[in-house]
């Protein structure tokens, strides 16, 4: 036995010595130390505010391009949409449901000569008013794809 070494408690469990821990154990101490891996677009949506900030008729449209756009990209992809907008490269241990874990605002605006534009404190992103699935795809990618 490894003294003072023990596995997180889960629900009423008290700490697992970490010489008896199973597999699931150990799935457990990583999801609680790494985070959830798995972005499930359908739960982001759920914990997604829209916004407005102008009198616009399209915010239907521009909102359902954005999540075809998300549910589009492959997990890598997702991920990096997901680090681009939060500054998390994972969910928190509990996922959406953590405390820890912001409302992401989807904040929709007019001006669309402007870029979209994450606000990674607040966990807010500026979406213009693009006229096509197309061009809101083209700068999202731009976006996700000149992170470092």
């Amino acid at each position: 036995a490894v003294p003072g070494v023990a596995l997180p408690a889960q629900g009423g469990q008290s700490a697992l010595s970490i010489d008896s821990a199973r597999p699931e154990d150990w799935c457990r101490l990583a999801r609680t130390v790494l985070g959830e891996q798995f972005l499930d677009v359908h739960e982001w949506r759920r914990h997604t505010d829209v916004n407005v900030c102008e009198n616009m008729n399209d915010v239907e449209r521009i909102v359902e391009w954005f999540w075809a756009f998300v549910e589009d990209l492959d997990e890598e992809k997702r991920v990096r949409l997901f680090y681009w907008a939060s500054a998390l490269k994972r969910l928190p241990h509990g996922g959406w449901k953590s405390p820890k874990m912001k409302r992401m605002q989807l904040h929709i605006v007019g001006d669309t000569s402007r870029l979209p534009v994450a606000h990674t404190c607040s966990f807010q992103i500026d979406l213009p008013v693009y006229s096509t699935p197309t061009s809101l795809q083209e700068v999202l990618l731009l976006a996700i794809e000149t992170l470092r």
